[in-house]
């Protein structure tokens, strides 16, 4: 526990947005509830002496959570905010309980969450059937060009478990330049897998450090570019 807590273990690092992407990614649809609510929560906490006891204890308990993983904790893993998800959704759960108050702001408040739901719509992946399709594609080529011990760096593409299902290797996050050098030097040769948009802005930086493209992806909703 205090190896991972002062050093990313296993290659499992992170940036200090990592769990904010998490949440968008894994937590949608409710995601999108959660500003409205802990907005009005943290009004209330200073209004509503009745359920200021409440909403701190709710507000403190997404803070210390967050927080604690975010900055104290070192090694990165999608799961280890799970006890943050009770949290969430009550805080998500106070716009749509606050639907049937009458009020002032009720129309803006009812404006708020179908804003919400219809963004929803666009910003996620709700209506596709295979998430990883870019990766299904690549995995048979990275298997076989990959050796057993060799490492598969996914940069800034946090898909491990799609990359690990159908890759059957073992894969770490690299979300800059500087994280990718030192996976080169701590395991020499690797292998590299970022989506389209993330390569045509590194590119030069990867061909000075002697990477070649093998594969790449095309029309899919998130092209891949596959080099070693």
């Amino acid at each position: 526990y205090v190896e991972r807590t002062t050093g990313a273990v296993e290659g499992h690092a992170g940036s200090y947005y990592f769990y904010i992407r998490t949440l968008i990614n894994k937590y949608h649809p409710w995601i999108f509830l959660v500003p409205v609510g802990l907005v009005y929560g943290i009004h209330q906490s200073f209004r509503n002496k009745e359920r200021r006891a409440a909403y701190l204890t709710v507000l403190g308990w997404i803070a210390v959570v967050f927080c604690f993983f975010t900055f104290a904790v070192q090694t990165k893993l999608q799961w280890y905010i799970l006890p943050l998800h009770p949290a969430l959704s009550l805080i998500a759960a106070v716009p749509l309980t606050l639907w049937w108050f009458p009020g002032g702001s009720e129309l803006l408040l009812k404006a708020v969450i179908i804003t919400s739901a219809v963004g929803q719509l666009f910003f996620s992946s709700v209506f596709d059937h295979d998430y990883s399709p870019g990766l299904k594609e690549l995995a048979a080529v990275i298997q076989t060009d990959t050796g057993q011990n060799e490492k598969v760096i996914l940069y800034n593409y946090h898909e491990e478990p799609a990359a690990v299902f159908y890759t059957n290797l073992r894969c770490v996050y690299a979300d800059s330049l500087k994280e990718l050098d030192g996976y080169q030097s701590e395991f020499g040769r690797v292998h590299l897998i970022a989506r389209d948009q993330d390569f045509a802005g590194i590119a030069q930086d990867l061909k000075r450090r002697d990477f070649v493209i093998i594969r790449r992806t095309s029309g899919f909703k998130e092209d891949l570019v596959y080099l070693k």
